[in-house]
């Protein structure tokens, strides 16, 4: 794979009002940390950023250039998104060393068409969209493609032993956990027996007195405890 690079900034404004002002101006707040290096405060422009991030994931090293320095290697560890946008308001980036493994998540793709799914009928069930796996730095790839060809029946599965990973990079989950499989649909008796099904009793309503019940119950029990009157 190509080298892909980023250029950023040192970022000498600190703070969560300041932050939110670079922000606006189209720059996300980000610090990078790792191997021999101290924590060092950054921005980074969003468009650049979002380009690359798209192309990279979390899973490819990138070339990141800090205020025209030489490149150092890193991953991008931690993307913090606004809940409301779905931008990016914050990012990690982790320096490595490319002589020591790590450990690192690499996404799944799912391609290929299941015949338990068209033939049959059946529902694809993905149990993982990513895998950790431990490698040198340089050994990470992008993506991990999944054919679910293989799927023929509902008795197929697919687990993390068959997988196609580069021969240096190593699972960390268990060989025989599930990856995919295919469920059968529902038959009609099923779904029919869903269907009738009664519905949750609501709860009874307990009554509770007006207003006006409430103050003709005290008036009462004011009148019960009253004196009566002297006889003249």
């Amino acid at each position: 794979m190509d080298s892909i690079q980023l250029r950023v900034e040192t970022r000498e404004a600190v703070g969560s009002k300041k932050s939110n002002v670079l922000r606006q101006s189209g720059k996300i707040p980000a610090v990078l940390y790792g191997h021999k290096v101290k924590n060092h405060s950054l921005l980074a422009g969003r468009s650049d950023f979002l380009k690359l991030y798209h192309r990279a994931g979390e899973s490819t090293l990138i070339d990141l250039v800090v205020d025209s320095g030489a490149p150092v290697k890193v991953l991008i560890q931690d993307v913090q998104v606004d809940p409301l946008t779905q931008q990016p308001i914050h990012v990690d980036f982790r320096q490595v060393n490319l002589k020591e493994k790590i450990t690192a998540r690499i996404k799944l793709r799912f391609i290929g068409v299941s015949q338990a799914v068209k033939e049959h009928g059946g529902v694809l069930m993905t149990n993982l969209s990513d895998i950790e796996v431990s490698c040198l730095p340089q050994d990470l790839v992008g993506e991990i493609v999944v054919d679910i060809s293989a799927l023929k029946t509902f008795n197929d599965y697919l687990h993390v032993k068959d997988l196609a990973l580069p021969t240096s990079v190593t699972p960390t989950a268990k060989a025989e956990e599930v990856v995919a499989h295919v469920i059968p649909p529902r038959s009609e008796e099923e779904l029919k027996a869903l269907d009738a099904q009664p519905a949750a009793a609501a709860p009874a309503e307990v009554p509770v007195a007006g207003k006006e019940q409430k103050e003709e119950n005290a008036a009462e029990g004011a009148a019960a405890g009253a004196t009566p009157a002297a006889k003249t």
